[in-house]
């Protein structure tokens, strides 16, 4: 036990060091532990992104080890670990999985509040938060909390000084204390804050206090009668933060804070220096700013998003954010709207669009269950039979899908979609014929001469390419797809029918860009 520990202490002094997980999963495979193999194949994966055959086998042994944790918790991978946790602590006893060996190097925590709307209360209970600073791993950075907590945020001065790379910080919240700020702002990286009392009370002093390392800001603006003033942010626009480059002002309804937001950081210092700048609100004109704005033209993102009046659209949307770097929070939040929808059609589009979010980020299985749920509402639907089909490729479920192809009649319902829908069929098949394959590269250019920032024919047009040995048009259509969408890198990384393309130097350099 005592080697274990100092091999994984050598991994908590440098989560980023790959060498030390190896170490750590050879020492576990030559005792017979699983999580040896796991730890292996996942840095291998890494090498070697093209393997699909090491990919299914991470998979498998990640879904063994899953079985371990409660159904409830939410987690991602990272070599062998799980690096990011969601769930509902209740009154404590759902702390009891951060003792779990699987999340003793986790690095981000969210505790959500899951009961239903009518029965939430504010939890103020200080013994909850005392054991999560018991519990929580040194190699913290990211903690996300979705619930009211006057005990979490009075007490984040222990948290803080118990793990020193804690870094990110999100809350959701009705008081946040303003002498906390101090003891925060030497420290974070990331800060996003909402409630009503987070935004009244603290404008002011985020705007005047030294961040000397924050990279991100988001403040979310409630709904409320009362309009919230602009003023007390203009210190933060007028000198800036030293380190900002992605600015997110999130309000909730339509009054004027964003607008004069917009119209105030045009003329401000700092714009000059972000990178990201988003406004997401119902009701905002967007013709206020627009990307083709010559003030805004050196930014890589740009979201002045005009969200629809109901909460199910405007969080729906969200999944289609793609480009906006945390899609894993996107799907967070549809996950939990879904619980608001109120029709079948609301259920169809919200899960269809979950759906392509997951594939996207290859949570293969869950993205197939939600497509599933999405096509019991409208079976007829098109575009969610083509995503079906496309995750059942990734799945390796050929017979299953070209049945879905072949039956589903896509093309007739949706004639844009048949360059697609060849693309696939071909894909599918044993050996690809080249002359579909050129007819789907046809189609698939002429309908992007009208769907230019469309990232999902882009990408189907990379791979026609590469399956048509046209190396060059290949990594060039892969550079625009990155562009208009960087989470296809995962997707990529692990594309079979990129089999021959990922020998290509210039490849490897798109992917780690």
């Amino acid at each position: 036990m005592q080697q274990e520990q100092l091999l994984l202490d050598a991994i908590r002094d440098d989560p980023d060091d790959r060498e030390s997980y190896a170490v750590y999963g050879d020492w576990l495979a030559q005792r017979g532990d699983p999580r040896g193999e796991l730890i292996g194949l996942s840095l291998a994966l890494e090498r070697m992104p093209a393997d699909v055959k090491v990919e299914k086998r991470v998979r498998q042994l990640q879904a063994k080890q899953a079985k371990e944790l409660p159904a409830e918790v939410d987690v991602t991978w990272r070599y062998g670990f799980v690096c990011e946790a969601h769930f509902d602590p209740g009154g404590g006893e759902g702390l009891d999985v951060l003792r779990h060996p699987l999340l003793q190097l986790v690095e981000t925590v969210a505790l959500v509040d899951r009961r239903a709307t009518s029965d939430r209360k504010e939890r103020a209970d200080t013994q909850v938060v005392d054991r999560f600073v018991e519990l929580v791993p040194r190699t913290l950075r990211r903690f996300e909390i979705d619930y009211d907590s006057v005990a979490f945020s009075r007490n984040l001065v222990a948290l803080f000084e118990k793990v020193p790379r804690l870094t990110e910080l999100a809350m959701s919240a009705r008081r946040f204390p303003a002498g906390m700020i101090d003891v925060l702002a030497p420290r974070l990286h990331v800060l996003e804050l909402g409630g009503r009392g987070v935004i009244d009370k603290l404008l002011g002093t985020i705007a005047t206090t030294a961040w000397p390392d924050l990279r991100r800001l988001s403040l979310r603006v409630p709904a409320r009668r009362r309009a919230v003033e602009v003023s007390p942010l203009l210190p933060l626009m007028r000198t800036g933060f030293p380190a900002l480059v992605d600015l997110r002002v999130l309000e909730e309804t339509a009054t004027s804070f964003t607008e004069q937001f917009c119209k105030d950081i045009l003329g401000s210092p700092l714009l000059a220096r972000l990178e990201v700048l988003d406004f997401c609100t119902r009701g905002l004109d967007v013709d206020l700013v627009r990307p083709s704005h010559p003030l805004l033209r050196h930014l890589k993102s740009f979201l002045p998003h005009a969200e629809t009046e109901t909460e199910v659209d405007a969080l729906e949307q969200l999944t289609y954010l793609l480009e906006e770097p945390d899609t894993h929070r996107a799907i967070r939040l549809t996950r939990r709207v879904r619980d608001l929808a109120n029709s079948a059609f609301d259920l169809h589009n919200i899960n269809r669009r979950l759906g392509t979010a997951l594939l996207l980020v290859g949570e293969l299985d869950e993205a197939l269950a939600a497509l599933d749920t999405s096509l019991e509402n409208e079976p007829a639907c098109g575009v969610t039979l083509l995503y079906k089909a496309w995750a059942l490729k990734r799945l390796e479920r050929i017979d299953e899908a070209l049945e879905i192809l072949d039956e589903a009649d896509i093309t007739r319902r949706h004639p844009p979609n048949r360059g697609l829908v060849l693309y696939l069929r071909s894909s599918l098949a044993d050996r690809a014929d080249p002359e579909v394959l050129a007819e789907a590269r046809d189609l698939l250019v002429e309908e992007l001469a009208t769907r230019v920032v469309d990232a999902d024919l882009h990408y189907a047009l990379t791979c026609t390419y590469a399956l048509l040995g046209d190396t060059t048009a290949a990594l060039t259509t892969l550079a625009t797809t990155f562009e208009l969408c960087p989470h296809y890198k995962a997707w990529a990384a692990t594309e079979g029918d990129f089999a021959k393309l990922s020998r290509s130097k210039a490849f490897r350099r798109l992917l780690s860009t």
